[in-house]
């Protein structure tokens, strides 16, 4: 019974993981855009 215990902790620390990392890359993508609005705005 331990390894299904082992699995489904596995899988939500991937899943976590996993969500953490698009949230960043979110995050970046998004300093990204509003740093290209600003620099086309000044031309």
């Amino acid at each position: 019974m331990w390894y299904l215990f082992g699995a489904f902790s596995a899988f939500w620390l991937i899943v976590f993981v996993y969500m953490f990392s698009l949230s960043r890359q979110q995050g970046r993508l998004s300093h990204e855009l509003e740093t290209l609005r600003k620099t086309l705005e000044q031309k």
